[in-house]
């Protein structure tokens, strides 16, 4: 990106200093070496709110849980990326995506109840899911019909794999790509992630989020990103972190008509 781009970008109006909140789901965010944040998220909110005249960016590590509450109080200012929902939409405001992620199970090495989709987990009354509280995929499993006693609900990610192990759950939905980061991160075996059957429509789109409030931040950002998605530097990010054109193409804007 030409430094010529980036001074165009920046703006007055928007906090100079700005809490960023990530979570320690590689390959979108973990704590870096020297305390700071890592992940393609991480990378990416830190080159665009750089670009748009932010100069100090602090980051805060919290659960998932935690997220829209911590930015609608003022305790930070952005989120890292989370799925886009008319829900979620009602408390916080979301730039424009990032990424587009399909689902997955982290499931028992072997697959053995060969869970490959909602329904399936809905059809067999001996599954046992556990989900991460406030994870739209929690949602996605109830509207498929598995019911509330066959869901278990925990904080972080990072106590369900155990879990998993012993059979005590049978699968744990989530974003597939985040899994087999957290998996790969964590060195955990005895469980295997299997991406989800393709439903109609597109992938599920995800964006950071800010307080309604933010407006001039989020204005900012979403008209860097609709130039910065897709170069050259965008690319290689996310290439850096393990994403494909299968995540990034259906956020990419589509050239202008005579460009």
């Amino acid at each position: 990106m030409s430094r010529s781009m980036t001074e165009r970008y920046v703006v007055t109006d928007i906090p100079h200093r700005i809490v960023y909140a990530y979570l320690d789901e590689p390959p979108f965010g973990a704590p870096g070496p020297d305390g700071g944040a890592i992940g393609y998220d991480a990378e990416l909110a830190e080159n665009v709110l750089h670009a748009v005249g932010v100069t100090h960016i602090d980051v805060v590590l919290v659960k998932f849980p935690d997220l829209i509450g911590g930015v609608m109080s003022g305790r930070w200012t952005m989120n890292t990326g989370m799925f886009v929902t008319p829900e979620r939409s009602q408390s916080v405001a979301f730039s424009r995506p990032i990424w587009a992620l399909v689902d997955g199970f982290v499931v028992k090495a072997g697959n053995p109840k060969g869970l490959r989709s909602y329904a399936d987990a809905a059809r067999d009354p001996s599954v046992k899911l556990a989900g991460v509280r406030g994870n739209v995929q929690v949602d996605s499993a109830f509207k498929a019909g598995v019911p509330a006693e066959r869901m278990r609900l925990f904080e972080s990610q990072h106590d369900i794999i155990a879990e998993i192990r012993s059979g005590r759950i049978d699968a744990y939905p989530g974003a597939a790509l985040a899994h087999r980061g957290f998996i790969e991160a964590t060195g955990a075996d005895g469980v295997e992630v299997v991406q989800l059957e393709s439903q109609a429509g597109t992938a599920p789109l995800g964006a950071f989020s800010y307080a309604k409030e933010s407006r001039a931040l989020k204005d900012a950002v979403d008209a860097y990103l609709a130039e910065y998605l897709g170069t050259d530097q965008h690319l290689a990010l996310a290439k850096k972190y393990g994403l494909t054109m299968e995540e990034i193409s259906p956020v990419i804007a589509p050239p202008s008509p005579g460009h």
